[in-house]
């Protein structure tokens, strides 16, 4: 995952977003947060690894890897409307409980990585207008997730790594959609 954090490092320079975060387990606020921003995060803490945020105050990036989340934090999740990248990493959620993700305007960057996710879930997350890049390594999808993927017209870079997909399905979504990279 460096290459994709660097990535992602300088994706938000070119973008010219500048943060301010504390890594490795501890979570800072800055003083100009925005209040209903910080309120949803204590409310994941301490499912919370890591938060970025913006120089004016709103959360950019979470860190919840190796989480168990429940409902109610799926939901403040889907509150934070500036954030840009979402770690789920070896997380576990409630069934279909992914499906507020999709409304979150600017989730440009989801990594869904040894979950328990369903095609159902990425049905949901297809519906997001915003999502570039989808990490959903080591899951259990089936082809019909990457069928569900085909109207996801933003998507730039899906890594699908460890799973049982079929080399027809793969075939097929590399067809239709070249832009598209499928790793």
């Amino acid at each position: 995952m460096s290459g994709l954090c660097s990535f992602f490092c300088l994706l938000f320079i070119f973008l010219g977003l500048t943060s301010l975060g504390c890594g490795h387990g501890s979570i800072c606020v800055p003083q100009n947060a925005d209040a209903r921003e910080s309120a949803a995060l204590t409310a994941l803490l301490p499912a919370a690894r890591e938060a970025t945020w913006t120089s004016s105050g709103h959360l950019l990036s979470v860190d919840l890897r190796g989480a168990i989340l429940n409902y109610e934090q799926l939901t403040e999740l889907s509150t934070l409307t500036e954030l840009y990248e979402l770690k789920l990493d070896a997380t576990t959620f409630p069934a279909d409980g992914l499906a507020n993700l999709a409304g979150l305007p600017k989730l440009s960057a989801l990594s869904l990585c040894w979950t328990n996710v369903a095609d159902s879930d990425v049905a949901a997350i297809a519906k997001s207008s915003s999502l570039e890049l989808l990490d959903l390594r080591n899951t259990k999808i089936s082809d019909t997730s990457l069928e569900y993927l085909l109207g996801s017209n933003r998507l730039r870079f899906v890594f699908i790594s460890g799973n049982g997909l079929s080399k027809v399905a793969i075939g097929r979504f590399k067809e239709k959609r070249p832009e598209c990279h499928l790793q």
